[in-house]
């Protein structure tokens, strides 16, 4: 009887250690799979790069990629102070991070909602490769981005003020008698 807990112990822990082992297979993971953006709002979301070579210091390169028909604009890295060893591209779409053993650094993607189209549904990749020979080759991981209008109160035109202000006077006057 008491096999059968251990036994089922031993499974979740062994899942839990592969899930941590594939989560850091890839050097750079975007924070969020779906985002939603409004028009003319931008929207922040961060990337998290990581080396997981224990003894190698590893230069990770992570780049932005459309997924056609989204436009070019829609995200770029943010240029952020403070953070060193990162280089980027002058169109802000590619960075190559210099990182010692186990370092970890977060990066910021600047998500546009101005200059496209409202009922969107776009996505971009953020791609990463790494001269540690433990991850060859490109690894990525996709973002989808719903782009959409604000909801909003219009408010009253001058015309449906003075018809509430009517009818209200009316049922007022009409209470009274």
């Amino acid at each position: 009887m008491k096999t059968v807990p251990a036994a089922s112990a031993f499974l979740l822990a062994l899942g839990f250690l592969l899930a941590g082992a594939a989560a850091h297979n890839n050097p750079a993971s975007a924070s969020a799979k779906n985002v939603h953006v409004t028009i003319g709002r931008n929207m922040l979301l961060k990337v998290y790069v990581i080396n997981t070579n224990s003894t190698e210091f590893e230069n990770i390169t992570v780049w932005l990629e459309n997924t056609p028909p989204a436009p070019a604009e829609i995200a770029k890295f943010a240029n952020e102070s403070g953070i060193s060893g990162i280089s980027f591209s002058s169109d802000m779409r590619y960075a190559e991070i210099g990182m010692n053993p186990m370092e970890e650094k977060t990066l910021t993607v600047v998500i546009q909602g101005g200059g496209v189209q409202s009922g969107g549904d776009y996505a971009f990749k953020v791609k990463s490769n790494t001269t540690d020979s433990w991850h060859p080759g490109d690894h990525q991981d996709s973002v989808n981005v719903a782009l959409d209008f604000a909801p909003n109160f219009p408010g009253l035109d001058w015309w449906g003020f003075l018809a509430i202000t009517g009818i209200s006077g009316l049922a007022f006057w009409r209470i009274q008698k």
